[in-house]
This record gives C-alpha cells, structure tokens and sequence, in this order.
C-alpha cells in the first residue's frame, strides 16, 4: 500500500530515511517501501492508504500521468502552507465521508478527491526543486524522466541529453541497476502501461494504443504481440475478471 500523510500537530520519525516529519507537514511513502514510523505522543495526522492498482489507475487516467511518476516510487515530503492546511484536511474528510456513504458513485467520487489531493501534494513538493532530483543515482532520474515522456517516445539519445550524460552512460547506469537497457526499459514500461490499460478500462485497442503515444494502433499490436506473445485482444480476453469497478474503490 501506499500512503499520504498529513501531520496536523506533532512529530513523526520516518525511520526509512531518518527523517522528522514535525506538524504543518505531509509525507508520501510508494508502494514496496518500508513504512517504519515513530510516532510522537499526541500527535494528530490523517491519512489516505492507496493499493498499487489503485494508485495505477489514478495515473493512468490522468491526462497528465507524467507528473505523477515520481509517486511510484520515491519517498517525499512537503511543508503545507498554514492557509493551505485546511483546505488539504477537507479533501482527506471528503475522502472518507464518500467512502462511509452507500452511494453508487462513492468510488469515482473518490477517485477524483485522490487525485485533486495528490495534485496538490505534488505542486508542493516541486516547489522545491532539490526534492525531485536529490542524490538521486542517474538511473532513477531516466526512470522519472521516462515516466513524464513516455507517451512522447522519446529516442533514448534525447533522455540522454535531456540527463545531461552520454548515451554510453546512460546504458552503463541502466543495465548496473535493470540489466535492461534504456530502450528495454521504456518497452517494457509502455508495454506495462498498456496491461494496465487493458485490464482496467473498457477502452478500445486503438484508443489505448493512442493514449499511449502511437500513431499506428496496427504498429502497436506488432509491439505488444512481440513482447507478449499475444495481439493485444486477445491477452485482454485472456485475463481473468473484468475491469475493476469504481463502487468498489478502495
């Protein structure tokens, strides 16, 4: 699970990283980390806990999933402005009155406070420019990169200007950490997005093959067949289950 945290008043150790989360502040910890609080007696906090599959379709769905990379799989912190901080409770009360209520819309009610909720944390964390790229190794920084551009396709000579290195580094960083190489790795990762795609809506093979950047829905069958072993359709159809429903969040 991952989960965002806002401290209201108090302290809060993340042991993970060694570092204080003290009151005014949120913290959020990806799906796979370690989550070793220590909380402070009297501390007051709210929280909002989001499975990987869930966390997948808020990006996914968004028109601009890009931004939201960093949540996959980077550990943050942002200091809430004093004025803000009401505003941010409400959102986590409105989370959690939709959820208690029977309403069949409760899920894409709460669906779309998530995603206002993380957009707001985000712009908090990237007003602080050091927060996104701090002693962050060369190949994390592709991943990031890859996760706003991905849909652009991007050659991988482009990221490696865009990283400022060459492309012989970039690949040296990649396959110490994957033992992928750059292009494997964006491969692989269009090709996850479109798992996702295909197992969590209902859209068509060719709109999902232009949400994710291809200008030829019949190239992307040749890709994801290549890679998979199977056209798109027919790995969907394979799948056990259908689309998850939104009643059913979280």
């Amino acid at each position: 699970m991952a989960q965002l945290i806002l401290l209201e008043g108090g302290s809060i150790q993340l042991q993970e990283q060694s570092r204080q989360l003290s009151g005014g502040q949120m913290a959020w910890l990806p799906v796979g980390r370690r989550k070793l609080l220590r909380i402070e007696a009297g501390s007051h906090s709210v929280g909002l806990s989001l499975t990987q599959s869930e966390l997948a379709r808020i990006v996914l769905q968004a028109e601009a999933g890009g931004r939201f990379a960093p949540l996959t799989r980077m550990t943050l912190i942002a200091s809430l402005p004093a004025a803000r901080q009401g505003r941010i409770a409400l959102l986590f009360e409105d989370i959690a009155t939709e959820l208690a209520e029977a309403r069949p819309d409760r899920g894409l009610m709460a669906e779309a406070a998530c995603t206002l909720l993380l957009v707001n944390f985000l712009r908090l964390v990237q007003s602080d420019p050091t927060q996104m790229t701090r002693q962050l190794p060369l190949a994390e920084r592709f991943k990031l990169l890859a996760g706003q551009h991905l849909h652009e396709h991007w050659t991988v000579n482009a990221y490696a200007e865009a990283l400022s290195v060459t492309r012989f580094q970039l690949n040296s960083a990649m396959r110490r950490q994957t033992r992928r190489s750059p292009q494997d790795y964006l491969h692989d990762e269009l090709i996850g997005r479109a798992k996702m795609l295909l197992t969590g809506t209902p859209l068509r093979v060719a709109d999902i093959a232009y949400r994710l950047g291809y200008q030829d829905p019949a190239y992307f069958c040749r890709v994801f067949h290549r890679r998979v072993g199977q056209p798109p359709g027919a790995w969907r159809m394979a799948q056990d289950g259908g689309p998850p429903s939104f009643a059913a969040w979280p």
